[in-house]
């Protein structure tokens, strides 16, 4: 599960970051902030209507069945928007 959600977002954020000089970096734009909203919309609807229906539980504050889920959620659409901002404002301070 590290590998999944911690090693891999690292991995990512400096491959584009500090990816190929030749290539050049990119900031992110909207699009791909939606793409990113729409894998978690699917994976949520995989989870909600899926996985927690036959039982298999792997994040409880997400389960309709806590009051957690009330906040992770939003929380979690929050903290996509906040990575996507501090990526772009550390990728135009790098770029000069």
């Amino acid at each position: 599960m590290s590998q999944i959600h911690v090693l891999n977002v690292v991995y990512a954020y400096l491959s584009v970051g500090y990816g190929d000089a030749a290539s050049g970096t990119r900031p992110f734009g909207p699009a791909d902030l939606w793409c990113a909203y729409a894998l978690f919309f699917g994976y949520a609807c995989l989870y909600l209507l899926g996985l927690d229906r036959m039982g298999i539980h792997f994040y409880p504050p997400f389960s309709p069945r806590t009051h957690w889920c009330a906040l992770t959620y939003p929380l979690v659409v929050g903290m996509y928007f906040g990575m996507y901002r501090a990526a772009n404002a550390h990728l135009s301070a790098a770029t000069g």
